[in-house]
């Protein structure tokens, strides 16, 4: 193993790719369940406000739907990371399954294409961290962005989350209109199957229309389902894409990304079905959420990773937390790897 440039490579052990080969693949049945779990969360939430709106007045009312705003947030997040399953085809073994289940369930709800997701996110899993990394370029790429992407944290922390905040909805914003594939070339041809799935999200989006509009239910959507998208969602994902590759050493492949394994209330809100394994699933991208715990288990066995990965035991909560590497961990600069974006 080489001491100096530690690498995915120095993980050759027979037992480490045994172990793998027997995790990778999909697990549909677990997406599924998942997927159920997340919208009966926010079913319940959007319930309890309904039925409290006839309850409860004042600061009451006002609590129940910032609680409900937290949750259907939290859920909104964790739909996106099972979109980024489906990105890896870990929904089904059926592509067109997969595609299916991620599209219509996951994407179309957060007004984002499965396909235009899929694109860029391949290509930050082979170019992670470097000026041909999509997502790493639309952070870094222009000066005014990429400073609030620095670390650590040189002000009161309250005050770095209250001017992270607008710039945080901002992003998402640009982010959601990208990732819609809003302003890309529809000249392309595309496959039967993907004009076929095309065709079944527009009349998804035209059946909501019509229920909410039958039902005069546009001004619950706007609050139940549009606020929590502004007004917690944004820092819900900056607080994510802050843990999976920023305030970090940036010397090798095992500490450019980061594993946090936190209680089950960060998990919840911040790093739903496994996410927070980030550094695992980048090591092995084809192994489903439901197994990205026994993955890491299985890294752990493993000398460069053991010696070498960033790990974290929580995001504000631990011993070694998340917030704690923003404010005083010495780390590498984002900056020592020069973005340049094309202007062609």
């Amino acid at each position: 193993m080489s001491s100096m440039h530690p690498s995915r490579h120095d993980l050759s052990s027979y037992e480490f790719r045994q172990q793998r080969r027997a995790l990778q693949g999909p697990d549909t049945a677990g997406f599924v369940r998942a997927m159920l779990f997340d919208y009966s969360c926010i079913a319940v939430a959007i319930a309890a406000v309904i039925i409290g709106s006839t309850l409860l007045t004042g600061f009451s009312f006002a609590g129940l739907l910032v609680t409900a705003w937290i949750i259907i947030a939290s859920r909104q997040h964790a739909l996106l990371v099972l979109m980024h399953d489906a990105t890896h085809f870990l929904a089904s073994h059926d592509h067109q399954f997969n595609d299916w289940l991620g599209e219509l369930f996951t994407a179309a709800p957060m007004l984002v294409s499965l396909q235009t997701y899929r694109k860029d996110h391949l290509a930050h899993h082979q170019h992670t961290n470097t000026n041909e990394d999509p997502d790493w370029v639309r952070k870094l790429g222009q000066p005014e962005e990429a400073a609030s992407w620095q670390f650590p944290v040189q002000q009161n922390m309250v005050m770095f989350l209250a001017k992270t905040w607008a710039r945080s909805v901002l992003y998402l914003l640009r982010s959601f209109r990208h990732l819609s594939g809003a302003g890309n070339a529809t000249t392309k041809r595309i496959s039967p199957a993907a004009a076929t799935l095309k065709r079944w999200r527009q009349g998804l989006y035209l059946s909501i229309a019509v229920l909410l509009t039958l039902t005069g239910g546009w001004g619950w959507f706007a609050l139940l389902w549009v606020a929590p998208i502004l007004l917690v969602l944004p820092m819900i994902m900056r607080l994510r894409s802050i843990a999976e590759h920023f305030a970090l050493p940036y010397h090798n492949e095992f500490n450019g990304t980061r594993t946090i394994k936190a209680n089950w209330l960060e998990r919840f809100l911040f790093a739903p079905h496994n996410v927070g394994h980030h550094l695992d699933h980048h090591l092995v991208a084809s192994v489903s959420f439901t197994a990205l715990p026994k993955l890491h288990a299985t890294l752990q066995a493993e000398p460069a990773y053991r010696q070498h990965a960033h790990l974290n035991d929580g995001f504000v909560l631990g011993k070694k937390t998340l917030l704690a590497d923003l404010r005083t961990q010495a780390v590498g600069s984002p900056m020592q790897h020069p973005v340049v974006v094309s202007r062609t």
